[in-house]
């Protein structure tokens, strides 16, 4: 089979079957990020609230994916797909100064616990002010 262009069929079909994935892929990082933008409330810039912010977030993942310790489960990810999700998550529910929190970690879970390291026990009077 000839075609006047460089493109067999065969071609023409992996063209436009990596562009419907691409199409998909896209559609579903526009969800994850309004879902992350969801998360509420975000980790404000100080981290005092933290634990409401890790809260908000172990929920949605508990009833996306019906994990109840995401976070303190030891070990990487094997789930390639959902670590890129729960990334997307984090770093579109935490306030935007923080992003730079989110260079260099390539896993959910580090990303996590780098914020985690910086602000789980940042303020007694916060919690002070929501215990009253």
């Amino acid at each position: 089979m000839s075609l006047t262009n460089k493109f067999d069929l065969a071609d023409l079909k992996e063209a436009l079957s990596s562009v419907d994935d691409i199409n998909a892929w896209v559609q579903k990082h526009i969800e994850l990020k309004n879902l992350g933008r969801g998360i509420t409330p975000h980790l404000y810039r100080d981290g005092l609230n933290f634990n409401l912010w890790y809260n908000s977030l172990s929920n949605l993942i508990k009833d996306l994916y019906e994990l109840d310790t995401y976070f303190s489960d030891p070990g990487e990810d094997a789930d390639k797909s959902r670590d890129c999700t729960i990334q997307i998550l984090i770093s579109k529910s935490i306030h935007q100064e923080l992003l730079s929190y989110t260079e260099g970690h390539y896993l959910a879970k580090s990303l996590f616990q780098s914020l985690q390291k910086r602000f789980q026990h940042k303020s007694w009077s916060f919690l002070i002010i929501w215990s009253i």
